[in-house]
Formats: C-alpha cells, sequence, structure tokens
C-alpha cells in the first residue's frame, strides 16, 4: 500500500474491523484505492449492496485509531503491513479470511521465515493442554523467534507463554 494511501486504508481498516472480508471486497472494487471508497456518495454504496449500517461506517471517523496507528509505526523497528504489501507473508494471503493488516514488531525478514501457529490455545479443553505446552516447548528451547504471532506481534499466551516460562 502506498504511503499516501495509508491513512484512508486504517479508517477503513477500523470502520470495518470484524467484516475483514467486506473491506477486500470494496477495495477490489474501487481498484485498491481506498480514497475512493472513503470518499464515495452513500448512492454509490446502495448500489452496491450496502446496507445503511456499513454506509455509516464508512462515514464514520476513525481519526483517534488512526493516528495512534500512525504513531505506533514510528517507533523503532513497528510495522503496518498491508494485504498487498511484498512482505505480507504469501501462505497467510492464501487463506479465504486473511487479514488486511498486519501489526509487526521486529525483524520483517522473520515473516519470510517457516512459522506455526496454534490457534485457540488460550481456552483449549483440559485433555488437549499437555500437547498444547509439548508443542509451545518444541524440540529445542532457543529465544524470542520461539514466541507465538498475534497479528504479527510476538508474545506469549496462556499455557503456551506459562510452558515457555517453566520448560
Amino acid at each position: 500500500m502506498h504511503k499516501d494511501l495509508l491513512p484512508d486504508f486504517l479508517h477503513l481498516y477500523h470502520s470495518f474491523a470484524t467484516r475483514s472480508q467486506v473491506l477486500l471486497q470494496l477495495l477490489e472494487h474501487f481498484n485498491g484505492d481506498p480514497r475512493l471508497i472513503r470518499h464515495s456518495r452513500p448512492d454509490e454504496l446502495r448500489a452496491l449492496g450496502f446496507m445503511p449500517p456499513a454506509i455509516a461506517r464508512v462515514a464514520a471517523s476513525q481519526v483517534r485509531q488512526v493516528e495512534r496507528d500512525l504513531a505506533w509505526a514510528q517507533a523503532e523497528n513497528n510495522h503496518l503491513i498491508c494485504y498487498d504489501d511484498e512482505v505480507y507473508p504469501v501462505l497467510l494471503r492464501q487463506l479465504s479470511d486473511f487479514p488486511p493488516l498486519l501489526y509487526a514488531s521486529g525483524d520483517l525478514d522473520l515473516l519470510r521465515q517457516p512459522q506455526i501457529a496454534i490457534v485457540g490455545s488460550r481456552r483449549c479443553t483440559p485433555g488437549r493442554r499437555p500437547d498444547r505446552v509439548r508443542f509451545c516447548r518444541g524440540p529445542e528451547r532457543s529465544g524470542p523467534e520461539r514466541y507465538q504471532r498475534h497479528g504479527a506481534r510476538y508474545r506469549r499466551r496462556g499455557a503456551p507463554r506459562r510452558a515457555a516460562c517453566r520448560g
């Protein structure tokens, strides 16, 4: 995403937070230009099949969130990675519901490395907890590259974190 388009993209990203596929469809229809979506007339969006709540989300102000994201991205080693950026993980983009934006802290070259995601590990069944712990400890223990990623932010949570800390 071109840097000039980022504020408009962030506005739409926050407007459609739980409906990322709607955002991606809109961007596709408007040739990837978030400015065209933001400045569309309500009747144009209605003609595309959007209902009044979705149209209202496009018009709603997201200034605080956009400013917060842009300020966060200015910090050393923080990156906002849009779905069309060359550093966006190729395999992640192949998912049917891939996130249109990643917040990444650290070395972006790590996104090109093989990765494993533990999905739904916060409230797993008690019977699966030992498997989760063993998996998070891994065959070897090493530094921060073993951290679980959530939205491309490195952190350990719940049982994976406890397992890594004990191990």
